[in-house]
This record gives structure tokens, C-alpha cells and sequence, in this order.
């Protein structure tokens, strides 16, 4: 990239040229921009045993925030387990997301504002103690999303290519499939900034008998405390998951909930998510700067199951 510009000197010299076209016209050299510090993950060895999902590159600029969204399209089914994000400095997440709304396969987009945001459901994600045989179903011809968030707290600016890497397994191998299990509030979530704590509690029916082969929680930065409970009704809740102390550093680590057996939970079972954040910033906080969302793994179903909360 190129920056022009003019300086006081230039500028008269313009004026000058204009009254006497004898005087040639001067202007400072070209500026070239320093290139971006290349940040993009170093990508593993093609093999069989393996499917790797890579994201288009886009420059993250300093301080910047910024979720973006590269659409591609599964080339064929395939049975996936072992998940694993390949992120740069500075990198939040990277994962693998369906969507209500594919673009063109290579198409890019910033999907860091809250409506954008609405119209991605995790589809592949880490599972933590994978039981040997199970595996994630993707389907030949599917749209999917390799969907990357970045929070360049430096002072410069970033060029970022991540990847999603998978393991294959023969189809006719796999023992029991697991889809993502996910709770969340996109639209209605509002953080205000005055500094007094911040709850927010909503509740979804789950539509189906599910196991759960393990839960977790994710907030921000400015999490306190999470909780996740089931029950058959509003007024028989348990709690399953929580974390009284919610601290920095499980945005990126959260602790994890995993059952020897698998949670089973019956079709209408009430899933409550609760949330706390202390915001002192002065200023309200939206999706996706600060985060409520339950997330896990279910065994036995092909299905994602997604509840979300948009009040």
C-alpha cells in the first residue's frame, strides 16, 4: 500500500507552478507503508490421515478486534475427530461453523458485529478426552465457515492465515458420531459500564434426548461468573457446570466438565445459562466483545443442537 501526501513546501510549490508554468510543480517522494508482520500459522504436511481447513489471509490492524469468516465447502464426507485450531499471535479462536447464509466458496468476510455474527452455529470444535471411535459427520457439498478471532493487542499490524486441522477416520470405522451441544445470547446481550456486576440468565428447551459427554462455559475478559444448570422444570434446577471465580485467563482456557459416563438429559429438559461481568470501562458492552455461551459435545446424534437467546 502506498501513502501520498503534501507537504506546506509542496503545496506552495503548486501555487508557484500555477502563476508561472516556467516553475515545475514539486512534491514529496512516495511513502511506502511498512508490510504487515506476518503472523500466518505455518500450515502441517498434507497427509491421508488428516483434512486440514484453511482460512483465507486478512490483515489485522493494531488494537484491532476483529472475527472474520471464510467460506468454503466440504469436497466430500467425511468422518472428523481430533480438532485442532492453528492460530498466530494474538489469536482467540479458530473453528469451523455452519451457517444460514454461505457466500461463494473463498469468499471473506468481517463478521465481527453482533448481526453478522447471528448467522454462524459451531459445527466442529476440540473435544477434550475423545472416546476412540467417535467422530464428527460432515457431509460432501456442505457450506462451512473457518471462522477466526483476533485481538491484536500490539502496534503494528498483523497478516493472519489460520487453519482447522481434523483427523480422518473411515466412515465405516466410526463406533458413535458427537455434534456440538451450544447454548448462547448474540443479540440481547448489553453489558452496561457503570461498574456494578452484570447477570444475565436465559433459559432454553432442549428438543430432544441428548448425552452430553462434557460441558463448558465461555465469557471474556470481563467475566465473574458462570453457571449452567438442567432440570425438568424452572423451579428444579441443578447446576452441572460452574465457575464461581471466573478469571482473564479462561477466555481462552476455560475449565471443562467431562462425565466417565455421559450426561443423559430427556427432551424438554430446561437448560439455564447464567453469566456475571464487572465492566468499568464507562461505556456498554455488546456481542461480540464480551461473550454467554455454554458449549460441549453430544454422543450419539449427527445433529448440532443450537439454543440461542435473542431478547
Amino acid at each position: 500500500m502506498k501513502i501520498h501526501g503534501f507537504g506546506l513546501l509542496a503545496l506552495g510549490a503548486i501555487a508557484s507552478a500555477a502563476c508561472d508554468p516556467q516553475t515545475p510543480a514539486e512534491s514529496e517522494p512516495e511513502v511506502e507503508a511498512a508490510p504487515p508482520r506476518d503472523n500466518r500459522v505455518v500450515l502441517p504436511a498434507d497427509d491421508d490421515d488428516h483434512y486440514i481447513f484453511v482460512a483465507g489471509e486478512t490483515v489485522i490492524e493494531p488494537g484491532e478486534d476483529k472475527t472474520y469468516c471464510h467460506h468454503l465447502v466440504v469436497p466430500e464426507d467425511m468422518a472428523l475427530a481430533d480438532i485442532e485450531m492453528l492460530q498466530g499471535e494474538y489469536g482467540h479462536h479458530a473453528v469451523i461453523v455452519s451457517t444460514v447464509d454461505p457466500l461463494p466458496p473463498g469468499s471473506i468476510e468481517d463478521c465481527s458485529d453482533n448481526q453478522t455474527a447471528a448467522k454462524f452455529s459451531a459445527l466442529l470444535i476440540p473435544v477434550p478426552g475423545q472416546p476412540e471411535g467417535t467422530a464428527f459427520m460432515v457431509e460432501g457439498g456442505t457450506p462451512v465457515v473457518v471462522q477466526s478471532h483476533y485481538v491484536n493487542a500490539s502496534d503494528e499490524p498483523m497478516l493472519v492465515r489460520d487453519a482447522v486441522r481434523a483427523r480422518r477416520l473411515p466412515i465405516d470405522e466410526v463406533t458413535e458420531w458427537i455434534s456440538t451441544f451450544s447454548t448462547t445470547n448474540i443479540l440481547g446481550l448489553e453489558i452496561p459500564g457503570d461498574g456494578s456486576e452484570a447477570t444475565l440468565s436465559y433459559d432454553c428447551e432442549l428438543d430432544r434426548d441428548a448425552r452430553i459427554l462434557y460441558v463448558t462455559g465461555h465469557m471474556h475478559e470481563m467475566g465473574t461468573k458462570f453457571k449452567l444448570e438442567v432440570g425438568p422444570s424452572v423451579d428444579e434446577l441443578e447446576p452441572i457446570y460452574t465457575v464461581d471465580e471466573w478469571i482473564p485467563e479462561f477466555r481462552d482456557l476455560p475449565p471443562v466438565e467431562i462425565y466417565g459416563e455421559p450426561l443423559v438429559l430427556q427432551s424438554g429438559t430446561i437448560l439455564r445459562t447464567s453469566c456475571s461481568w464487572d465492566n468499568s470501562t464507562g461505556e456498554t458492552v455488546h456481542y461480540p466483545e464480551e461473550m454467554c455461551v455454554s458449549v460441549g459435545v453430544m454422543v450419539g446424534t449427527r445433529e448440532l443442537y443450537e439454543c440461542r437467546d435473542d431478547r
